[in-house]
């Protein structure tokens, strides 16, 4: 078995989205909120137009419900501004697939098989109007790959709405990935990996590095720096040194907290 760990999901930064998805720190109930769409054109001959394809667009209000259920109200942006309405909805647990490109798509596509899998984590913010907590980074959901993954595009047109990156335009270099059904999908409450040092960065905690069996980074396999792993922003894709052992960790996890993978993107 092979596997990387992949941060997705809405952040602090502006391409992202500019904001930090809730938590309720003491049921690690959360709120599964994608990063914006790219507002990234096709400078054709015609002139620009947008890579969406017409009626595949994801909008942000379906998140509003799920905000709303962990008391924090999904900014208005998100509804109002054009720059930020459309949301890049992946993974896209509904459909168990996941897309990705260019240099971080690569290693995935070269990688990871059948049986293989890919475990999703993304960062919260901590529901709690009395006072200043850390952010939450944690195990949202996983896959089991049914398949190696495919070039977004050879999807055939009744699956373009399967994932974001083939409700547009796909590009060369875009991959997608699929997710074995009763095996893969998002996690009824998330499981906490993160802890934040001195300087106030966030780095996988420490005890759970060696418990998984350390990470390297592709494409030269390259160990982290002091056997530590930076969690707070992805570049590289860090891949399990052995999958395996992090995989047993993560089904005892899920039986000791009576935990479920389910098949939507938030209330079920």
């Amino acid at each position: 078995m092979k596997g990387f760990l992949v941060r997705v999901g809405i952040d602090s930064s502006d391409d992202s989205g500019h904001w930090n998805a809730p938590i309720d720190v003491s049921t690690n109930k959360y709120a599964y909120v994608p990063i914006i769409e790219s507002e990234e054109k096709d400078k054709g001959i015609g002139g620009e137009t947008s890579l969406i394809r017409p009626g595949y667009e994801e909008k942000y209000i379906q998140f509003q419900k799920c905000c709303k259920s962990l008391n924090t109200n999904l900014p208005a942006k998100f509804i109002k501004k054009p720059k930020y309405i459309n949301a890049h909805l992946d993974p896209d647990f509904r459909y168990l697939t996941y897309g990705d490109q260019g240099e971080r798509g690569k290693p995935l596509f070269k990688e990871l098989g059948e049986g293989d899998i890919i475990v999703f984590y993304t960062s919260f913010e901590p529901i709690s109007p009395h006072e200043q907590r850390p952010l939450v980074y944690a195990i949202i959901g996983l896959y089991i790959l049914r398949e190696k993954g495919r070039h977004a595009k050879d999807i055939k047109k009744e699956e373009w709405h399967f994932n974001a990156h083939t409700r547009r335009e796909p590009q060369k270099d875009d991959f997608i990935f699929f997710g074995k059904k009763g095996k893969s999908g998002r996690l009824e409450t998330c499981i906490p990996i993160g802890e934040r040092d001195k300087n106030g960065k966030y780095y996988l905690r420490q005890y759970l590095y060696e418990e998984w069996g350390g990470f390297e980074y592709m494409p030269n396999r390259t160990p982290p720096k002091d056997n530590r792993l930076y969690i707070q922003r992805s570049g590289a894709l860090p891949c399990f040194t052995n999958a395996d052992k992090f995989y047993e960790w993560f089904q005892k996890e899920i039986i000791k907290t009576n935990n479920k993978l389910l098949p939507c993107n938030n209330l079920c």
